[in-house]
């Protein structure tokens, strides 16, 4: 019945491990069991409710009893949906930082069984799309600080010195990747031009 539990509870925990461990903590089997058991006794209770004779639904006391049980019922949907919708985002995060295709030590042990069939799944999913994207999509994850233009020299003007003070050489014909300012200093002296193919 449901006076003897404490409604809600098992669900909040399931957040509450969550939040107290920034990883991925073990998937806690035992406590998602007694949520889902929990949803299904207020489920049963809003049936009870509903089909007692003797409570009438539009008075308070039965009114009251079908919107407690439903209530709870959705909160504790919506929290263990809540536990299992970040699990599965820092899922994602950690196979986007660590590039790998298996779980990074210490993470596998820590996954339910849906939880590592959704790894193999969303691994797939993104190496695919990276081989047909052509290049490794968890590779400089944050976008460059400076911006480079790629630039095709004219002429032979031997060596110049960019403004981080790296010394290039400048042969006709060649193509490089320098940052804006630089590009723009060769472009204005007439020793380069951008490149139409960049």
């Amino acid at each position: 019945s449901t006076h003897k539990m404490n409604t809600g509870e098992n669900a909040l925990s399931l957040v509450r491990q969550l939040k107290r461990d920034g990883g991925l903590p073990p998937y806690d089997e035992e406590t998602m069991q007694k949520v889902v058991t929990e949803i299904g006794v207020l489920h049963r209770g809003v049936l009870t409710t509903l089909r007692n004779p003797y409570v009438e639904r539009r008075e308070p006391y039965g009114a009251s009893n079908i919107v407690f049980y439903h209530a709870a019922v959705t909160r504790n949907k919506r929290l263990a949906m809540t536990y299992l919708n970040e699990r599965v985002r820092r899922l994602m995060v950690a196979r986007w930082c660590c590039g790998a295709r298996e779980p990074p030590e210490g993470l596998d042990e820590n996954m339910s069984k849906h939880e590592r069939e959704f790894w193999s799944n969303y691994d797939s999913s993104l190496t695919q799309y990276a081989v047909e994207c052509g290049f490794d999509l968890t590779v400089d994850m944050e976008p460059p600080r400076e911006l480079y233009v790629e630039v095709l020299v004219l002429v032979d003007a031997g060596h110049f010195v960019t403004e981080d003070g790296t010394s290039i050489e400048l042969r006709q014909g060649n193509t490089r990747y320098l940052k804006r300012a630089d590009a723009q200093k060769l472009i204005k002296m007439g020793l380069a031009r951008r490149n139409s193919q960049s």
